[in-house]
């Protein structure tokens, strides 16, 4: 029908739109995979979680500010797009560059995702307690 060939298009577009944010925030991650491979076995606590505590600097994968001086961790990839809060808050910051992702979109962007985790700031950590 023509609403199944409407929708069908709909979908490749956002596909389309969201591989290049996708490879955009990966390439960005990359850096941080040589850093977390030296990070020794220290953690931090954040409420009920324990993360290990981000040293470098960088970019907050959540809302992208500097990390330079700053309290940050790294949040697993498990916890990181498990997380309803960030999907949420992802979700809406594309809706507001004109794309409409899906969980399914999110999924697919967690499953290219091959790096040790996510560096998150203070602002941002509450979000996968």
């Amino acid at each position: 029908s023509a609403y199944v060939a409407l929708a069908a298009t709909a979908a490749s577009r956002i596909v389309t739109a969201l591989t290049p944010v996708a490879e955009e925030h990966l390439k960005n991650k990359q850096s941080f995979v040589d850093w977390a491979n030296k990070m020794g076995e220290t953690s931090s606590f954040v409420g009920p979680r324990t993360f290990k505590p981000y040293t470098g600097s960088g970019m907050c994968d959540v809302c992208n500010q500097s990390l330079t001086g700053k309290q940050a961790w790294v949040v697993p990839n498990d916890v990181f797009y498990g997380s309803r809060q960030y999907r949420e808050h992802l979700k809406n910051t594309m809706r507001m560059m004109g794309m409409f992702p899906t969980d399914a979109d999110v999924e697919r962007m967690r499953m290219m995702d091959h790096s040790p985790g996510s560096a998150v700031c203070q602002n941002c950590i509450h979000m996968f307690k």
